[in-house]
């Protein structure tokens, strides 16, 4: 485990997935077609739970322009600068339960920002760095 900083706030673009997990590639495809093809655009996974104890999931990318949201019709999110507890799993897509198992390390640390989001950041195509952010 790591320790990320943020110094800024990230503005991204997103697509809420219909349903978790099973709606998470759907919401990909979405904001793929939405979206002009930027080879250097950043792409995140941002998720929640609700008081319900269902998980919200949002498909995102990083706006390059300000306006990208209303100009592609796209919800528009912030990932708060702070610092940040993550986990690397590199081919993630041969061991998708890497993921899960490393976002419930990180619920679990006891200075984890409970009213905050679990980032996944694409580091690259094979690489995925779960992030969460914690209370100092």
């Amino acid at each position: 485990m790591e320790t990320i900083i943020l110094q800024n706030n990230i503005q991204v673009v997103s697509v809420k997935a219909d349903v978790f997990p099973t709606g998470i590639m759907a919401a990909y495809e979405a904001l793929a077609k939405a979206l002009p093809a930027e080879p250097h655009r950043v792409h995140y996974g941002l998720s929640h739970g609700t008081e319900t104890g269902e998980i919200v999931y949002y498909a995102a990318a990083e706006q390059l322009a300000d306006g990208d949201a209303e100009q592609y019709n796209l919800q528009p999110l912030t990932i708060p600068a702070g610092t940040y507890a993550s986990i690397t799993i590199q081919n993630f897509m041969q061991n998708l339960q890497a993921v899960s198992d490393a976002f419930q390390s990180l619920i679990d640390l006891p200075n984890h920002d409970k009213n905050g989001m679990c980032v996944e950041h694409y580091i690259n195509q094979h690489d995925i760095a779960c992030m969460i952010r914690i209370i100092e």
